[in-house]
Formats: structure tokens, sequence, C-alpha cells
């Protein structure tokens, strides 16, 4: 017979892929064992959702080689010492060799900035990493941001029987570059003109008062001339601060010109792919003919970057902790960013 929390596991897949009906939900949950009421079944709903999104949004990362979950199913006696994490995700490092990682997923709700955890579920993570001999990592999302950080147990601080982290520690100390959800630097200002016509049919890519989208012509500082479409603005609208645009007709022409001049402006890949899935209204389990919506936007979005010679960054945590600094050895090796890191303040 499954636990609790296994029978909730179970309900969780069963209504990720059939439409359950209320009434027979309600019946299931009254038959789930220490539960005390429907508000603590949702609250690990909440919980497995974000699970589920960090497995959808990372899977497809350029990094990733794959992402399995660890379902966590556990007896009580064993649960005692050792907790289960959510998945092991397999990486390729910098040689392009495959690295196993331990990953749980946390989430911080509402305002708040500050991901606190319970120590012996914590402890008990340490220790089922041990066992394993593969490094742990907390992917934590942060609601208030819309972003998500992968950061070492030992950049948190023990603080009254919990494990502590505020968001500009765990931002500063983000690893998310290991899966491949790199920083880029925008640092040239650019001016960019749509250029719709007047027609009879609008398309989705068209205005009702302008036209249907015609081209789009974007022009680097340095120079550089880039025939672009709407994918391209789509990613320019959805997190880039453009100025105010002025509009100039001509005959059935109409053009939009806006400029972006807030170089440098740095923003991560995983900030990108989830502002244009808002943008657009996508749901992140969409997909396009067999290829999911993550994959598809991440092609676009490194091709975008590249057009617009935005460089990519990697952080390197400014405090070294003996966890982290045996991840970065075995993700960069002899690398200048494992040197890098080396150098950093230890804690």
């Amino acid at each position: 017979m499954e636990t609790g929390i296994e029978q909730i596991c179970t309900l969780f897949d069963l209504v990720s892929q059939f439409n359950v009906e209320k009434a027979i939900f309600s019946s299931l949950i009254k038959q789930i064992p220490d539960t005390e009421n429907v508000e603590q079944i949702k609250k690990f709903f909440r919980g497995f959702s974000y699970e589920d999104h960090f497995n959808k949004l990372f899977s497809d990362f350029p990094c990733v080689i794959g992402i399995t979950g660890l379902k966590q199913k556990q007896n009580a006696g064993y649960k005692k010492n050792y907790q289960v994490p959510d998945y092991i995700v397999i990486v390729e490092n910098i040689k392009k060799k495959p690295i196993p990682l331990l990953i749980d997923v946390k989430s911080v709700k509402g305002k708040k900035l500050k991901c606190e955890l319970q120590e012996k579920l914590v402890d008990n993570l340490i220790n089922f990493s041990k066992v394993l001999g593969i490094n742990i990592l907390l992917s934590i999302y942060w609601g208030e941001k819309f972003c998500w950080t992968l950061n070492s147990i030992g950049q948190f601080s023990k603080i009254s029987k919990k494990y502590v982290i505020k968001f500009e520690e765990a931002y500063t100390g983000n690893v998310s570059h290991i899966l491949g959800d790199f920083t880029y630097l925008f640092d040239i200002p650019f001016e960019r003109k749509r250029f719709y016509r007047k027609t009879e049919k609008i398309k989705e890519t068209g205005i009702p008062e302008y036209g249907e989208l015609e081209k789009v012509f974007i022009l680097l500082k340095d120079g550089t001339s880039i025939i672009s479409d709407q994918m391209d603005s789509t990613i320019i609208d959805s997190v880039l601060p453009m100025s105010k645009a002025t509009i100039e007709k001509k005959d059935d022409i109409t053009t939009i010109i806006d400029n972006f001049s807030s170089a440098p402006f740095l923003v991560k890949l995983d900030h990108i792919v989830m502002n244009v899935l808002a943008t657009t209204n996508t749901q992140i389990s969409y997909e396009i003919e067999n290829r999911t919506i993550v994959d598809f936007l991440v092609y676009y979005i490194i091709t975008f970057v590249k057009k617009m010679n935005a460089k990519r960054i990697y952080n390197v945590p400014d405090k070294r902790t003996v966890d982290m600094e045996s991840v970065f050895d075995l993700i960069y090796e002899d690398t200048e960013a494992n040197l890098i890191y080396k150098r950093q303040k230890k804690i």
C-alpha cells in the first residue's frame, strides 16, 4: 500500500494526463491518509506544478542531456534519514562529458525574497547525495522575480534549525548555466523599424489599425544591419526595455520605430523563455509538430542573441563553498571558469 505522499504523487500524475471530474477527484482525496484538508492537497499540487515546470523548462536547455523524475517513493523508516530529491539530471560538461546531478525543486511564492527550508529535510537530502556519491543542488523558483536559480546547499545559512538563503545571495551564487541557462549581455543600442501594409485580411502578425507586418529591420549602433522577423520582435517586446514608439505613415505603409538604449542589459535564458510564453499566452506544455515549445523557443532565442551580437556570460559565484567547488571541478574541470572560482573567498 502506498503512503499518503506516494498516493498524492499518483493522483497528480493522473490529473496531469486525464480530465478528472471534480466529484471523482474529491472521492480520491478522501482515500488519502494523513491529509487534514483539501488545502494541504493543493499545497502538494502547487509543489508538483513547479517540479513539472522545472522539467518542461530545462529539459530542452543546451547543456541538459536528460531529466528523470525520482518519484520519491520511500517507506517511513528509510525517510527518517534519507530524502530522495525530485530529479536526477544528466548534464554535459565543458568537455562534452556526461555528469550526473541530483536536483531538488523549491519555490518561493508571493512577495517573499527568502527561501527557508527545514533543517531535517535538507540534511536528509545531503545524506542521500552522499550515499550515491552524486552532488546535489537546489533549483529555486522565485515568484516575485519570475526566474529560477540553481544553488548549492553550502550557499545557505543555518538559522534556527532552518537553511535560509535570500534572493540576492541566490542570484549572485546562481549556477544555472550548468544547465545551459546562460545569461546574455545586450550592450549594443539599436533601432527597430517594423513596416506594416494595409490589407483587407490581417494575420496574427498584423495590427488591425496598420495592416499586415511586411518586414522588420534592426540597425545596431555599431553599424550592423539585420533583416529581422516577427519572432525576433516577440523576443524583444518580451524582455528588452524599448523606447516609446514613433509612427510614420506613407500611402498604405505604416512604419513603427522604437529604440533600445538601456545597454548594458543582462537577461537569463530562462527569463526570456518564460516571458515569451507569458507574452504570447502559450502553455509550457504546448508542442509544435512533436517539438516542445521550449525547444522551439531556445533555438530562436539563441539565433536571435547571435544576430544581436549579445555576449554569453557565465556567472561565477562570489563565494566559494566546498559543495559548489566539487560541482565546478566536474563541470568546468581545468578551464578558466574553474580557476576563477577557486580564487573566490571561501565560506
